[in-house]
């Protein structure tokens, strides 16, 4: 029993990513190709920010 909890905390552990931190192939899937829309069309964006509504 004590084998098993150690294996899943190592698996956990090791599964574990850090908060915020993905590649940039996911950052494009979820961009769906909209990148730089405040550049491009700043009426779409929070006014001073870089944040789109």
């Amino acid at each position: 029993m004590k084998k098993i909890i150690i294996c899943f905390c190592l698996i956990a552990f090791l599964s574990a990513c850090e908060a915020g931190k993905f590649t940039p192939e996911r950052n494009r899937l979820h961009n769906l190709g909209r990148e730089n829309v405040c550049e491009k069309n700043p009426q779409r964006c929070i006014d001073g920010t870089n944040i789109e509504w």
